[in-house]
């Protein structure tokens, strides 16, 4: 479902998402991010 849910934020909400990248504690990069500012931020400011 989270696959849905990154598809929703930044194709149908224009949330950056763009970047993939690993954070401490993850085997493999699974935090989706944009450039500018953090996850959580740029998600809440656009809803």
């Amino acid at each position: 479902n989270s696959r849905d849910a990154i598809y929703w934020l930044s194709d149908e909400i224009n949330v950056d998402l763009s970047n993939v990248v690993l954070l401490g504690g993850h085997s493999h990069a699974r935090t989706h991010k944009g450039d500018k500012l953090p996850p959580g931020f740029a998600i809440v400011s656009v809803l």
